[in-house]
C-alpha cells in the first residue's frame, strides 16, 4: 500500500449553516477531524459528528449545524490500493490513528513539517487500521450467516486483549477447537490470520505509544505482551520499515525542527 499526501488543511472554516461538499476520484480520499459538532452526509444518510471525531471518505458533505463558525482539519491523500471500505465515509472513534494524527496537529504549526510528519506516520497507521476493519457488518454478503459464530467471539477477544501474551493455541482453547481450524476459518472469513491481526493491533498501539507516550522501547514491548525489546523491535521494523527508535526520533526531530524554519506558510 503506497500513500501520497496531496494537500494539508490546518484549519478549514465552515460558517453557520454552510455545507462543504467533497468528491474525489477513485484512489483519492480525505481524512478530516472535526473541531465542533457537525453533520456528515453521504447518500441518504446523516451522522452527527462530535468535536474531535475523525473520518475517512471519498464522497461526502459536511454541514455546520451550530450558530458559530467551526473548523475542520486534515489532509487529502492518494492510495494505490483501492480502499473500498472508505468509498462511503467511515467514522473513526477511539482509534490509535486518530490519537496520533490529532497529537501531530496539536504540536506542529509549520505546514511543511506537518506534511513531513504525516507523510511519515500515516501510511503505517492506515495499513494497520485497514487490516483491522473486520467487523461482521463489513464482511462480504456471502460470508454472513455461514461462518462459525465463535469467530466473532475470538475477534472481540483479540481486540480486548491484544496487549496480553497471546498464542494461537490459547485462542483455540477459548472456543475448544483445533488451532489449525481456527487459523484457516478465521483467515477465510476476516481475510487476515488471527495472529497477524494481533500483531497489527499491537503495531498500531506501539506507534501511538512512541509518539504520545513517555515509555521507553523496553517498557512498550512489555506493555504489548512481547517477551523482549529485541523481538518487539524486529516486528516493528518489518511492519513500518524502520525501528522503533527511528520512528520515535524521526517524529521528535520533525516536530522540533519547525521552530527553526519559521511559522505556518
Amino acid at each position: 500500500m503506497n500513500i501520497k499526501i496531496c494537500s494539508i488543511k490546518q484549519k478549514e472554516l465552515i460558517t453557520p449553516g454552510s455545507i462543504m461538499q467533497y468528491e474525489f476520484r477513485q484512489g483519492t480520499y480525505a481524512y478530516f477531524e472535526t473541531m465542533g459538532v457537525m453533520e456528515l452526509h453521504f447518500g441518504n444518510e446523516a451522522y452527527e459528528l462530535q468535536s474531535g471525531h475523525a473520518f475517512i471518505g471519498r464522497k461526502f458533505e459536511i454541514k455546520n449545524v451550530q450558530d458559530t463558525s467551526l473548523f475542520i482539519r486534515g489532509f487529502i491523500f492518494d492510495c494505490n490500493s483501492q480502499l473500498i471500505f472508505f468509498n462511503q465515509p467511515r467514522v473513526l472513534m477511539n482509534t490509535s490513528l486518530c490519537g496520533v494524527i490529532s497529537e501531530i496537529y496539536n504540536n506542529t504549526q509549520c505546514l511543511v513539517q506537518l506534511s513531513k510528519i504525516i507523510s511519515r506516520c500515516f501510511p503505517g497507521l492506515l495499513k494497520s487500521m485497514a487490516n483491522d476493519i473486520v467487523v461482521e457488518n463489513a464482511l462480504p454478503e456471502q460470508n454472513k450467516g455461514k461462518m462459525d459464530k465463535r469467530l466473532i467471539l475470538i475477534n472481540r477477544y483479540i481486540r480486548e486483549n491484544f496487549m496480553q501474551p497471546l498464542t494461537l493455541q490459547q485462542l483455540a482453547d477459548l472456543i475448544s477447537c483445533n488451532p489449525i481450524y481456527l487459523s484457516n476459518t478465521y483467515s477465510k472469513v476476516f481475510r487476515i490470520s488471527p495472529m497477524k491481526y494481533v500483531r497489527n493491533l499491537r503495531m498500531e498501539k506501539a506507534a501511538e505509544l512512541l509518539v504520545i507516550g513517555n515509555l521507553n522501547i523496553r517498557q512498550i514491548a512489555n506493555e504489548l505482551g512481547y517477551v523482549s525489546a529485541s523481538q518487539f523491535s524486529d516486528l516493528f521494523k518489518k511492519h513500518y520499515q524502520m525501528t522503533p527508535s527511528q520512528y520515535k526520533v524521526g517524529y521528535a526531530l520533525l516536530n522540533h525542527n519547525h521552530t527553526n524554519e519559521g511559522g505556518p506558510l
